[in-house]
């Protein structure tokens, strides 16, 4: 997540506040810890997220819609990523497919996997979100319409 921006690491000796305080104040914006107590003295302690619908591949993942990565978090850390414009080896020459997938995913499609790969699922998906099958360029540019309709906060500044 901190490749894709979306993910910050804090010096709680600085902080100036009880651990437990913050994480009140953090969630409030959307940025979650990857621990599930307060504890400052536990390893990634100072680790937040900042998920925005990328956690919606999260739970694709988690709920068993794609299997092709070892873990959900690699699965939303790949998406975000991917969707900054950012190459994800994994994708290779597929990375605008990738991120069609990828937003397809957040706008509530089942696609199968994120792969990079626009089979008959994607193409599906594509249908379903009424976006004409054309070049994939188009294609994601209008899902990324869609998605900064549904949410407007990850679009703005």
């Amino acid at each position: 997540m901190h490749e894709a921006g979306r993910a910050l690491d804090l010096d709680l000796e600085s902080l100036g506040m009880r651990l437990a305080d913050f994480w009140s104040i953090a969630r409030q914006h959307g940025c979650v810890p990857i621990i599930s107590q307060p504890d400052s003295r536990a390893n990634e302690a100072w680790h937040f997220d900042c998920r925005g619908s990328h956690d919606l591949v999260y739970q694709y993942y988690k709920q068993g819609k794609g299997n092709n990565f070892e873990k959900p978090y690699q699965a939303m850390a790949a998406s975000a990523i991917v969707a900054i414009g950012v190459k994800v080896d994994r994708f290779k020459e597929n990375q605008t497919a990738a991120a069609i997938q990828s937003a397809l995913i957040r706008l509530g499609h089942d696609i199968g996997n994120l792969d990079g790969d626009i089979g008959r699922r994607t193409e599906a998906g594509l249908r379903q979100a009424n976006v004409p099958l054309a070049d994939e360029q188009s294609m994601l540019t209008a899902l990324e319409a869609q998605l900064q309709a549904r949410f407007p906060g990850e679009f703005s500044l």
